[in-house]
């Protein structure tokens, strides 16, 4: 049975940086869009964005400008090349991003990409530095905790398991 199935949005992330979340994050999303889902995949990183290098694209305007009512939802979504996925960028880098992440246009992004797509995937930074992962896991259906074998920290893998229990994550 696949986990991903139920899910509506999905956030990727892990304990530190480098444990391979954006790489995570598209590969799943290109999985997932060829067995016939429309995915999004949403760069949720906005202090260290990833998204806009792999599909070589530019970062001017993202999720950061939707989540500022800067620009309408439909303006940030971008075609990715792949057959069923779209993507977004984190947009300019801006100040206060767990603010923009806990704000009520948070919800309305996701009620606008769940109008629109099956599977909302989020890029998010490690979720034991900043608190914008465990935030955004808070408002979506499941997590998935990325850990690099042979190298991942088992105290801090487990303390970026106990955030995520607390804000009710669903660890898929």
């Amino acid at each position: 049975l696949d986990p991903t199935n139920s899910a509506e949005s999905i956030v990727i992330t892990s304990s530190v940086p480098r444990e391979g979340k954006s790489l995570t994050a598209v590969n799943l999303a290109i999985v997932i869009a060829n067995s016939g889902e429309r995915v999004l995949l949403v760069d949720a990183d906005l202090r260290r964005p990833k998204i806009h290098t792999i599909f070589n694209d530019n970062n001017e305007t993202g999720l950061a400008q939707f989540l500022l009512n800067k620009v309408e939802f439909d303006a940030i979504v971008k075609d990715s090349g792949i057959h069923n996925l779209s993507f977004i960028t984190s947009g300019k880098h801006i100040n206060g991003p767990a603010e923009l992440i806990s704000s009520k246009n948070m919800k309305l992004f996701l009620k606008n990409a769940s109008s629109k797509f099956s599977k909302i995937i989020f890029d998010t930074p490690p979720v034991t530095l900043v608190t914008d992962g465990a935030i955004l896991a808070s408002i979506c259906t499941a997590v998935i905790l990325v850990a690099q074998g042979g190298k991942a920290n088992k105290h801090l893998l487990t303390r970026a398991k106990e955030l995520l229990e607390k804000v009710k994550a669903k660890l898929l």
